[in-house]
């Protein structure tokens, strides 16, 4: 942990710092599995789930190089029920 609440995070073969947003700061220790979202520790993870979720994203295609991964929006008049 790093002063200021900051954690370093290790994801594909890179290190990077977090800021730990996890609710009421949960103390983070080496070799945790956390979910980040732009720079923020938002929540922990158990190994079991960490792998699960690591082999759904290994699962999905990746959008094309270049171009923002995107979702078609819903006209609002479409989504009523």
């Amino acid at each position: 942990m790093r002063a200021g609440g900051a954690v370093v995070v290790e994801a594909e073969g890179r290190a990077f710092d977090a800021a730990n947003l996890t609710p009421g700061e949960v103390p983070l220790h080496s070799g945790d599995w956390v979910i980040v979202h732009s720079g923020f520790v938002l929540g922990t993870l158990s190994e079991a789930e960490a792998l699960d979720a690591l082999a759904i994203r290994a699962a999905e295609p990746a959008p094309p190089r270049g171009r923002p991964h995107a979702v078609p929006a819903l006209d609002p008049r479409e989504a009523r029920s």
